[in-house]
């Protein structure tokens, strides 16, 4: 007996088909786009430099770590789509497209939380103890026992000052359903914080680096993480356990940047039905840098180097304080202090070319990706640029390829408007592609800073 399809499933799989194709279309508007608008709108003003941000996956809120030792939430949706506007005197400071103010929700101190079981407690105080009766049995004189209520009173006011010691907050990452986060301290210290439920509350804290901790990257499947920290280590974290599982020493000097290898596939959300871009796998290198310049690509099986990204030119400053895999995970690319970036092929470990930014532009601070693997975000102390990849070809404005005009000058990038004139310490691109958040501090570095995080909006341009 054949059984006739109901109208209604006929109705699901047209549904289904409809999906995939704006799915499908979305993919490839953001992949194979001839080039991105890139617009700022919102600012968030801070009081002193931001060294990191961090966002969900569906951009419903954004964290940004500073320099004054505060962790700060904001509500993203709201704060992109104009909840808060800019008064006309502060519209002023800012390119004529910002007119938003961030919204902002709530913030904590980024503490180290030490216990009295601490053993450098003991170490470091307890040499000072006087010197009192051995005798068990004889009872301590007038003095000594004023000696030992001295010596009590200040190890509980050492003891209180150490438990709640604020410092500037060099690193940062969030959890994608912002569950927790984990934020890098100077003394080395990670904190790792609960932020849907008690919110700010440290429940774990990962003491094995002896120096800053610079930077902070989750895997794909948030079980693990890597940091890197001024003490020249690598360390992958087991978070199940709360133990480090591998310790790279390769690098000479202070980590400045990590990142895990993307894969070169859009992959489904299921919760938001978007494409995401650039994700990792579990299996995915790890890229670090160090400021001294040198490169090296990390297998997690392994405690030596699976790549080593080293410039063999003496004339070349080597000075590096970011770097970060091409879209399809087979290149990568090094901001440079002389103007430049250079470009690597994974794969044969060669330098392929180096890309010169203009005279006067300064050092390059940040680089970032896009998923059409055109073209790259690189921050240097004049202006933030979107650079074109591709030989040969124009990186031309909204206003020139809607319109067509010619004799447009032969320049392999366009100005991404927002900051000038100090250092951009972070650059955060949302999964989706659909956003970007840029932020100024000196990470520690001593470099000028203006203290705005900028939020900008990314279209793609077909044609």
């Amino acid at each position: 007996m054949d059984i006739e399809e109901s109208d209604s499933d006929i109705e699901d799989v047209e549904l289904k088909e409809y999906i995939n194709e704006i799915y499908q279309s979305r993919v490839g508007d953001y992949t194979k786009c001839k080039t991105y608008d890139i617009v700022p709108n919102t600012v968030a003003i801070h009081p002193s430099g931001i060294s990191s941000v961090a966002g969900t996956r569906h951009m419903r809120w954004l964290y940004t770590g500073g320099e004054d030792g505060e962790i700060r939430k904001y509500d993203f949706i709201n704060s992109i789509n104009g909840q808060s506007l800019l008064t006309q005197v502060q519209k002023h400071s800012f390119v004529e497209t910002v007119t938003q103010n961030a919204v902002i929700l709530s913030s904590w101190e980024n503490d180290e939380y030490v216990t009295e079981e601490d053993d450098y407690l003991l170490e470091q105080y307890g040499s000072k103890r006087p010197k009192l009766s051995e005798k068990k049995d004889e009872k301590l004189s007038k003095k000594e026992l004023k000696l030992e209520q001295e010596f009590n009173n200040e190890i509980q006011k050492q003891a209180e000052y150490l438990y709640r010691r604020k410092s500037p907050v060099y690193s940062l990452d969030i959890h994608s359903q912002a569950i927790f986060g984990l934020s890098g301290l100077k003394s080395g210290t990670i904190n790792l914080w609960t932020l849907r439920h008690d919110e700010g509350t440290c429940h774990h804290n990962f003491r094995e680096h002896n120096g800053i901790v610079s930077c902070i990257k989750l895997n794909a499947d948030e079980k693990a993480f890597a940091s890197g920290s001024w003490d020249k280590t690598v360390k992958l974290w087991d978070l199940n356990t709360g133990k480090a599982i591998q310790t790279y020493k390769e690098h000479k000097t202070q980590l400045s940047s990590i990142a895990y290898q993307p894969k070169n596939l859009a992959e489904n959300d299921p919760i938001s039905d978007t494409p995401i871009f650039m994700r990792p796998t579990e299996d995915s290198l790890l890229l670090t840098t160090s400021a001294d310049g040198k490169t090296y690509l990390w297998d997690k099986r392994t405690d030596t180097p699976a790549r080593s990204l080293i410039l063999n030119d003496t004339k070349t400053p080597p000075w590096a304080l970011s770097s970060c895999w091409g879209a399809d995970g087979n290149m990568a690319y090094i901001g440079r202090r002389n103007s430049t970036i250079d470009e690597w092929d994974i794969k044969e470990g060669k330098l392929i070319r180096q890309l010169s930014l203009p005279k006067g532009s300064g050092p390059v601070y940040n680089v970032r990706c896009l998923p059409n693997g055109k073209q790259i975000i690189c921050a240097s102390n004049d202006n933030i640029r979107m650079w074109n990849l591709k030989e040969n070809e124009t990186v031309l404005d909204v206003e020139h390829i809607l319109s067509n005009k010619l004799g447009v000058p032969q320049v392999p990038f366009i100005i991404i408007p927002g900051h000038h004139g100090g250092m951009v310490s972070d650059i955060f691109i949302d999964p989706t592609c659909r956003f970007m958040i840029t932020a100024s501090g000196n990470r520690g570095w001593e470099e000028k800073t203006t203290n705005i995080c900028l939020f900008y909006t990314i279209k793609p341009i077909k044609n």
